[in-house]
């Protein structure tokens, strides 16, 4: 009777468990970097904003009703000229200025306004280069109004030496 072992080196065991080791790094990685990453939400009281959802929109559509049209707008300095409705002129109340930055909300803050008697105010802002959501709330006889505009702040281009 022969009963000799071969004593051949298999390398499916070591296949199988350098395998299932390098997917259980990738898994581990891929963890690390999903912990890591930040989900901005537009603003921190967002469920509370959320449930003011039908007086904001009414708000915007008594500001694009004719008359109404106020105007946000960069020049070229990047300061942020504002104008209120001519017919809201000096008797504008609780103006704000709420600008988001939709790719770092940490940089979003929140202005108070006090345009002079012609409705025009020039803020002074440091704002960093990109896209900006400008919300322009005010009222105005007993009501509330909301203007939104796009600011694209351009970046200052570097000098060739």
């Amino acid at each position: 009777m022969n009963t000799s072992v071969s004593s051949s080196w298999n390398p499916w065991p070591w296949a199988i468990a350098g395998f299932l080791g390098c997917f259980f790094l990738t898994v581990v990685g891929f963890g690390v970097f999903a912990f890591r990453l930040r989900f901005d939400l537009v603003r921190p009281d967002y469920y509370e904003a959320e449930l003011q959802h039908d007086a904001q929109r009414a708000g915007r559509e008594r500001a694009l009703a004719p008359g109404s049209a106020a105007t946000v707008a960069l020049d070229g300095a990047g300061r942020i000229d504002l104008q209120f409705p001519a017919g809201h002129a000096g008797a504008v109340s609780g103006a704000t200025l709420r600008l988001y930055r939709p790719a770092d909300a940490r940089l979003d803050h929140e202005l108070p306004l006090h345009p002079d008697p012609a409705g025009r105010q020039r803020l002074d802002t440091a704002l960093a280069p990109g896209l900006w959501r400008a919300h322009l709330t005010w009222t105005h006889a007993g009501s509330d109004y909301l203007h939104e505009a796009v600011l694209v702040v351009p970046r200052v281009p570097v000098p060739v030496r």
